[in-house]
């Protein structure tokens, strides 16, 4: 009997976990979008920087490792910002709210940077300057830092018998996040 109502216990606490591990399957799907279509983006943008030019596949590369080293300092910073808040929601909590803003700000800038892309082709038949990419790359990077916060949400808030679990559910939503965007890029794929 004991170890029915642990079972029991422990699916209620998986249904707890359900509404903040949802969230995350978006992050990854605008994660992996902002892989597949910067890189079309790219393609067709002018990559001539003074003398320099920049190769696309190098381009987007260059700037994921100084982002990387950025978004770690600014993560750090804000775990300590965030702990001087005082709210009743964990630090870990925030994070994933905060990862969720960047990623809709940096597709935003998207967005505007393809719209902006598109007008300068078709009015003036120039090409963008491929720096306009540095922005979205930015924020989706920012949030990228915080998506680890959903892991550690799992792993601070879950039983301790629970925390394989909530690690299970933090990687099955990368691996969501990636077939949906996978999806997306096939429908459009088909669509257009």
């Amino acid at each position: 009997m004991h170890i029915i109502i642990t079972q029991v216990e422990d699916v209620k606490e998986v249904i707890k976990l359900i509404p903040i591990w949802s969230t995350c399957i978006l992050f990854w799907t605008v994660y992996n979008q902002m892989g597949t279509f910067t890189t079309e983006q790219a393609v067709v943008m002018n990559f001539k920087h003074g003398i320099m030019t920049i190769p696309t596949s190098h381009f987007l590369s260059s700037y994921t490792f100084p982002f990387s080293c950025l978004h770690l300092f600014m993560n750090m910073h804000m775990s300590i910002l965030l702990k001087k808040v005082v709210t009743k929601n964990s630090q870990a909590f925030k994070k994933t709210g905060i990862r969720l803003v960047f990623s809709v700000v940096g597709m935003g800038a998207s967005v505007l940077c393809e719209k902006r892309r598109r007008e300068m082709a078709w009015h003036h038949g120039a090409k963008m300057s491929a720096l306009w990419l540095v922005p979205q790359l930015f924020l989706v990077g920012v949030g990228e830092a915080f998506s680890y916060g959903q892991l550690e949400f799992f792993i601070t808030e879950a039983l301790e018998r629970m925390k394989s679990i909530g690690t299970g559910l933090f990687l099955s939503t990368r691996a969501l996040g990636y077939f949906l965007s996978s999806l997306l890029v096939s429908t459009t794929n088909i669509t257009t």
